[in-house]
C-alpha cells in the first residue's frame, strides 16, 4: 500500500510479529504473589500459635521430645502456607493445564529457597537458634556433629514438604471446579 505524506511516498507492508499467548506466559508477578503469600502465612501461624501459648511444650511427652513436636507443628504450618502460596501463584496466573500450574508452585517454592540461602548467607538464619543453645548449653563440640546432622535432615524434609504443598496447591488451583468459583466472584 502507498501513501502520500507531503511530497513522499511510503510503502507500508504488513508485517508478522509473534504474540504470546496466555498459555505461553510464565507469570512472575504471579509466583511473587504466591511466594508473599506462603511467607505471611507461616509468618502468621508461627506467631498467632506463639502468641496464644500453643508451643511443642504441653504435647511433647516425654518431654525430651520437643523437638519432634516442634518440627511437626512447624511442618503442618509449612504444608498449609506453601499450598497457599501455589493456588495463589496459578489461580492468579489463571494457569488452566497441569503443566504450567506445576512449574508455578515449584517456582514458589524456588524462589523461596534462593532467598532463604541468601538470608542465611547474610547470617540471618539460624543465629538466634544456635545462640540460644549455646547459651542454654546444649551446644557442644561432642554434639555438635549429630545437632548439625539432624538440623540438615529436618531441613531437607521441610523443604520438600514445602515443595510439594506448593506444587498440590497450584494443582488445585487448576481444577474446574475452583476456576468456575474465579469467575463467579471475580
Amino acid at each position: 500500500m502507498d501513501e502520500t505524506v507531503g511530497r513522499e511516498h511510503i510503502r507500508v507492508e504488513s508485517v508478522a510479529a509473534p504474540v504470546a499467548t496466555t498459555g505461553e506466559v510464565l507469570s512472575w508477578g504471579s509466583i511473587w504473589a504466591g511466594l508473599l503469600t506462603a511467607f505471611g502465612i507461616f509468618v502468621l501461624l508461627s506467631l498467632t500459635a506463639l502468641a496464644a501459648g500453643l508451643d511443642a511444650a504441653p504435647f511433647a511427652d516425654p518431654p525430651e521430645n520437643i523437638d519432634v513436636m516442634a518440627s511437626i507443628v512447624t511442618g503442618l504450618f509449612v504444608a498449609v502456607a506453601f499450598t497457599a502460596g501455589g493456588f495463589v501463584a496459578a489461580w492468579t496466573a489463571v494457569v488452566t493445564e497441569p503443566g504450567r500450574a506445576i512449574l508455578h508452585g515449584f517456582l514458589v517454592w524456588a524462589t523461596y529457597v534462593l532467598l532463604l540461602l541468601l538470608l542465611v548467607a547474610a547470617g540471618l538464619g539460624g543465629a538466634l537458634g544456635t545462640a540460644t543453645r549455646v547459651f542454654a548449653g546444649e551446644f557442644t563440640p561432642e554434639g555438635a556433629a549429630d545437632l548439625f546432622t539432624n538440623a540438615a535432615w529436618g531441613t531437607v524434609f521441610v523443604l520438600l514438604l514445602a515443595m510439594a504443598a506448593a506444587i498440590l496447591g497450584a494443582l488445585i488451583a487448576t481444577r474446574d471446579e475452583v476456576r468456575a468459583v474465579r469467575w463467579r466472584y471475580f
